[in-house]
């Protein structure tokens, strides 16, 4: 059972990164379509972002370690503004989490989302896809076992930069 967990979890990533990819395909096909909406797609980007970010607090387990996680996710995210590598700490995060076919699917919704956003330039979009794998290279190489601890730490993370994001996505995007 614990294989199959593993293998689940790396398909699913997979699939939410594969929606950041789909919507950078949409956006070179529509071109000037999506910016004529982009401030509607941002503020329901935002919307999404918020959803999660509640999620994220609901889901919270032990409040110190927690809240400085995310004080420590605001900090990355103030140098790295990736919003793949945050999201797929929050996939990692909820891993184990009862509610984590549903938040997979609204993080492949965001993904496909800000895709539809991205600026297209090669050496952007490569640099994202190796930031949108080093979540899921951190869990097979330190092997994470699920547990309280781990999802604290993630999520906190992933919420400071989920917040840093919301407040200021065009940055992100």
């Amino acid at each position: 059972e614990s294989l199959w967990k593993y293998w689940q979890l790396i398909l699913s990533y997979l699939v939410i990164v594969l929606g950041f990819f789909v919507g950078v395909i949409i956006r070179k096909k529509t071109g000037n379509e999506v910016i004529v909406g982009k401030k509607a797609i941002i503020l329901g980007l935002r919307a999404i972002l918020i959803i999660l970010s509640i999620m994220v607090l609901i889901n919270m387990n032990n409040f110190l370690i927690f809240f400085l996680c995310v004080l420590l996710g605001v900090v990355i995210a103030y140098f790295l503004r990736y919003a793949v590598l945050f999201l797929g700490l929050l996939a990692i995060g909820f891993s184990s989490n009862t509610l984590f076919l549903l938040v997979i699917s609204i993080i492949f919704i965001t993904l496909l989302v800000y895709g539809t956003l991205f600026r297209y330039n090669k050496k952007r979009l490569y640099l994202n896809l190796v930031i949108s794998i080093l979540p899921l290279i951190l869990f097979l190489i330190l092997n994470i076992k699920s547990n309280e601890t781990y999802s604290s730490i993630l999520n906190g993370i992933s919420l400071g930069g989920l917040l840093s994001i919301i407040i200021k996505i065009e940055r992100y995007i």
